[in-house]
């Protein structure tokens, strides 16, 4: 069985095992004879260990962060080889991983490597003319200024469009996606093709994983918020990937602690109260939800576990703030 086809149904599995198991315990309780129901079925014995949102010099707050290293770099260092890291010092894992989704975000990528080569079509619009300009400056600047110029170029890549066309986003996607496949050893090592759709306006970010290789995963471009902000799009551009190449697609939301609550929203882009047909779609998608990174976890909040000492651990408790309801910045965008 293909590597990738078994992890994604170990991804998917979990979920769908609780399902069984909630509908198999509302059945017990109604015949008030066991709350324990047999499965008849195989369980699964495997462990597998690996990284589903992992950034590369090609995402734009990477790159001006000071990462600059690749995709290429990623898996060298995932399957155990020594890597020498931005700062120079050599990095090696203590335990290789067994799989690895380079999830770079959709919004820009790969554009800031384009505007330090002068990449002419890149440069031919007002945005990436203004964009060089803010590097140059960033470059030329001292170090407190230089941090501040950083931030809002970081913030310019996500929120100020893109100066680049199809055809670059194209050759950038197809080089990722040709690394994905060149590492990808099934039974060793699987290389998962995704990236991040990036929803800056709630934190509202997605990775998207492709179940497929390159020359599925090739039909199509990374959808990104420059395409639309709301996530129902982002469901529509997945099942028109599916009905276009008979693969198979899914998301992973972010941890949702800097979303305001709009993350599980009951309402909809337009206002709308959520909809049988929003949560088909959405569970159909969205089977797994991310409950940690660095910005904090969804496990738990001070607010809600006063006594535990680890709930504040590490927790981003505010970001920048928005004005409206969600469906009115989101009907802006």
């Amino acid at each position: 069985m293909n590597k990738r086809y078994r992890l994604f149904t170990y991804l998917i599995l979990p979920l769908l095992l609780a399902c069984h198991a909630v509908a198999e315990l509302h059945k017990s309780e109604q015949k008030i004879t066991s709350y324990s129901s047999d499965y008849s079925g195989a369980y699964l014995t495997n462990v597998y260990w690996g990284d589903t949102h992992l950034h590369t010099s090609l995402s734009w707050d990477a790159y001006v962060g000071g990462n600059r290293l690749d995709p290429e770099a990623a898996y060298r260092f995932a399957k155990g080889e020594i890597v020498e890291s931005s700062s120079g010092v050599p990095a090696k894992i203590r335990r290789p991983l067994d799989f690895l989704v380079v999830a770079d975000h959709a919004s820009n990528m790969g554009v800031m490597q384009g505007l330090e080569a002068r990449e002419p079509s890149l440069l031919s619009s007002s945005l990436g003319q203004r964009m060089l300009s803010q590097v140059n400056e960033i470059e030329n600047s001292d170090t407190q200024k230089s941090a501040k110029l950083s931030f809002l170029l970081f913030m310019d890549g996500f929120q100020e469009g893109s100066p680049a066309n199809d055809h670059y986003r194209e050759s950038v996607w197809k080089n990722a996606i040709t690394l994905a496949d060149k590492y990808n050893l099934p039974g060793q090592f699987t290389a998962f093709i995704g990236y991040e759709w990036t929803q800056t306006f709630y934190n509202l970010h997605r990775v998207v994983i492709f179940k497929d290789d390159a020359e599925k995963a090739g039909q199509v471009l990374p959808f990104s918020q420059y395409d639309s902000s709301d996530p129902e799009a982002l469901w529509d551009y997945f099942s028109d990937y599916e009905e276009q190449t008979a693969g198979e697609v899914l998301a992973i939301p972010h941890n949702g602690n800097l979303s305001r609550g709009v993350m599980f929203a009951l309402e909809d882009v337009r206002g709308e109260p959520l909809s049988v047909d929003y949560a088909k779609s959405r569970s159909r998608w969205e089977p797994l939800f991310e409950v940690t990174q660095v910005k904090g976890d969804s496990e738990t909040h001070p607010l809600l576990s006063p006594i535990d000492q680890f709930a504040d651990y590490e927790t981003v408790t505010s970001s920048a703030p928005v004005e409206g309801s969600w469906s009115e910045v989101l009907k802006k965008h």
